[in-house]
């Protein structure tokens, strides 16, 4: 379930105590309540639909039914599912599992996430083509192995991302970490 409905989106607006009906139309109740939640949360206008409701989801608490992958860890992820956007690759090629999400990486990303609040995930697993069209990608990049994530977090300032990855750093929980451009990080485990 890649892709949150309208439905689940009120749901989760309803949670957060924006008194909807869950009639999954899209109509001007939901709109108002989705921009609210916007402006309530500080997030930028320019978040996709998508990455908004992803966001919702997470503020809920609600997980998502998770889809088991060969690991089977997925079902103690609390904020992540495999097929949210941003997870697997996006080149269309490579049936964007050349090789799963590791559960380290997972859970390092759950920490963070629990940590700092909603968390948008770009860029996940990578196949090794798709990772070498990539401006400035390593050859032997973590993505490759399912090992790196990037992501933003709207609500953190760059200061309190940088002090919860450097600790998380300290701590053993990831491996690396950098700041890139337009407020997105990086981060891999072992």
């Amino acid at each position: 379930m890649g892709k949150i409905t309208v439905r689940q989106a009120q749901d989760y607006l309803d949670a957060l105590g924006y008194r909807l009906s869950n009639d999954g139309i899209p109509g001007p109740k939901t709109q108002a309540a989705l921009g609210q939640f916007r402006r309530d949360h500080h997030l930028p206008d320019n978040l996709t639909e998508q990455e908004l409701f992803l966001l919702l989801r997470q503020e809920a608490g609600k997980p998502e039914e998770k889809t088991q992958n060969p690991q089977g860890f997925w079902e103690n992820i609390r904020y992540f599912s495999r097929e949210e956007p941003g997870i697997a690759c996006p080149c269309g090629r490579c049936g964007g599992f050349p090789v799963e999400p590791g559960e380290e990486l997972m859970e390092a990303a759950d920490g963070i996430r629990e940590e700092l609040g909603p968390m948008v995930p770009s860029s996940t697993v990578r196949c090794q083509a798709h990772n070498d069209e990539l401006p400035g990608s390593v050859k032997n990049s973590r993505h490759i192995l399912g090992k790196a994530m990037d992501f933003s977090c709207p609500k953190a300032t760059p200061e309190r991302i940088a002090e919860c990855l450097e600790r998380k750093k300290n701590e053993g929980t990831i491996r690396y970490w950098y700041a890139m451009s337009g407020g997105w990080y990086h981060f891999d485990v072992e």
